[in-house]
This record gives structure tokens, C-alpha cells and sequence, in this order.
């Protein structure tokens, strides 16, 4: 499939499926990052880009805080907030990163 097609494939999921994961994969320097951008823009959504390769499993866990007598984790700054703009959040060289870091990122995939 050419980055068009894919484009269009992302359309028809943001458009039928907006909560469903989806998978890009190709060669680096196709337009994979560009054409989420674009889908994103395209549909008045924010993005989020998180490179797994630069990024460690707890990065995405968050700092263990006391709150009330109990520890809760602290969510990260740049995780997308309740009540923010529809945002899709492109998980970045996912197959770079390792494997204690993927299978956190798939965490929250799934």
C-alpha cells in the first residue's frame, strides 16, 4: 500500500472507529509521521508524537506520588489530559524501542 492509500485507511478509522489502534509500518522517510500530521490536521485533532526508541518502560508509568496516604502514579506532562482536544497519539518507532518499553506502550494500545 502507498502512503495515499494508507492516508485513506487512516480516514476510515478515525471516521468509523476514532478508538481503534492502528499500525502504520514501512521504510523510514515514506511519510508515515507526515501523513498521521496530516490526517490529524485534516480532522482538527491534536497530536501527540512519542518515540519509543528515546523513551524508557517507566516514561510511560509515570512517578509514584503519596497522595491521601496512598501512592498513585503521576501521569506524565505530555499524555493527552481529560477534557483536551481529540488527539491522536502516534507511538513513533515502536519497533525501536525495547522490549520492556514496547510492551508498556501496548499497555495503553490496548
Amino acid at each position: 500500500m502507498n502512503i495515499n492509500q494508507a492516508k485513506d485507511v487512516l480516514r476510515y478509522i478515525l471516521s468509523t472507529m476514532p478508538d481503534q489502534a492502528a499500525m502504520l509500518w514501512g521504510l523510514p522517510g515514506v511519510g508515515k509521521s507526515e501523513a498521521v500530521r496530516q490526517i490529524a490536521a485534516e480532522a482538527g485533532m491534536g497530536v501527540i508524537e512519542t518515540r519509543l526508541s528515546q523513551m524508557d518502560p517507566v516514561d510511560f508509568r509515570g512517578v509514584p506520588a503519596v497522595v491521601d496516604g496512598t501512592t498513585e502514579w503521576m501521569t506524565p506532562a505530555e499524555f493527552p489530559k481529560e477534557g483536551c482536544q481529540p488527539t491522536i497519539w502516534f507511538l513513533d518507532e515502536i519497533n525501536a524501542g525495547s522490549r520492556a518499553t514496547m510492551a508498556s506502550a501496548m499497555q495503553l494500545v490496548l
